[in-house]
Parts: structure tokens; sequence; C-alpha cells
């Protein structure tokens, strides 16, 4: 065998892989084409559109169907069971507290009333469209709880839309005494 050939022949493994990368590297740029959408029949989807709801839009444009709305209460309203905890104040963590049966009842579109923390006492709420609510207020500290000298103040809060969990905190104050809870509220 000659040098010329046996030259060729030790060359042969690096020519086939740089082929092979040539090859991967035009194969692998061959031009970009979107992918066909999918088609929407966006005239005859259904939508709320009243602006104090939640979904309100959600589906535009399409046939506007007041039926389908949620509102703020809407979201909130239900029977629960709550799994309070409450903040020990010397060594600053929230203990286990308590355990409730709690019952959330839509007002209006808007307010809301919770039944089971306190006997003697139904609270009253207000939701808004961002999955919130917050106590209302009578008084700078909040509204009457239990008895004439306890005032609570609290909000809670939902992360999703349809979240059968949400975190339901609040603050029972009497005179000087400041009790600080947090916990969770579980849909049955």
């Amino acid at each position: 065998m000659t040098t010329k050939n046996s030259f060729f022949i030790q060359q042969i493994p690096s020519l086939f892989a740089l082929t092979m990368v040539l090859a991967i590297v035009f194969w692998g740029c061959k031009k970009y084409t979107d992918p066909s959408p999918n088609p929407i029949n966006n005239f005859t989807s259904h939508y709320c559109n009243n602006p104090k709801a939640v979904n309100y839009n959600w589906g535009f444009p399409g046939i506007e169907d007041n039926s389908i709305c949620i509102f703020p209460a809407d979201l909130f309203a239900g029977n629960y069971t709550y799994y309070d905890s409450i903040l020990d104040v010397v060594n600053q963590i929230y203990i286990p507290y308590d355990t409730m049966d709690i019952t959330i009842n839509k007002l209006t579109d808007s307010t809301m009333t919770i039944l089971g923390q306190c006997a003697a006492t139904q609270l009253t709420a207000r939701a808004t469209k961002n999955y919130r609510f917050s106590l209302d207020s009578t008084s700078d500290k909040g509204q009457t709880y239990c008895t004439i000298n306890d005032t609570i103040s609290g909000a809670g809060i939902k992360q999703q839309f349809n979240d059968t969990i949400f975190k339901y905190n609040y603050t029972i104050s009497n005179n000087d005494i400041i009790q600080e809870h947090k916990g969770y509220l579980f849909k049955k």
C-alpha cells in the first residue's frame, strides 16, 4: 500500500464524522414554520358581560350570557372546616389552636356572612374580584366579636379561581390583649 492511500484510509473516520456533522447541521437548520392555529369559534362561546363579576369577559367575543357570571362572594360561599393556629408571643411561632365548622353565606355579589367562629356573632365580610375578602370594620379595631369588648379584623385569600382550600387570618383584640390567628379553610 502506498503512503498516499494509507493517508486517505486513515482520514476516512474523520471525513465520515465531518459528513455526519454537516448533515445534522443542515437537517437541523431547516426553516421554521408556524404550526396551524387551533380553530376557535369565538362567536358561539358564551361570556359574562358584568364588570362586577370575577369572570368578566372570559370567552369574549361571543354570545353575552350573564347567567354564567361568577361574583366575588360566590368564590367563598359554602361550608368549611377551619384549622386554626394562634401566635405564641414568647416563641414567635404559630401553634395549633382549634378546629371549627364555618359557613360562609352570600348576601350580595360582594358581601357575605361568616357563621361558626363565635356562637353569638355573625361576622360580615366583603369579597373582591382578586380572590380576597376582608372582614367589615365597624370601628378602628374591627367589628364586634363574641362580647362587646372583643373586636375582630381579618382577611382570607385564595391563590386560584377554583381553590377549595384557602388562607384565613384574623386578629382578636380585647383592650390591650391581642391574639393573632392563622389558618386554612377546607371546603366540605
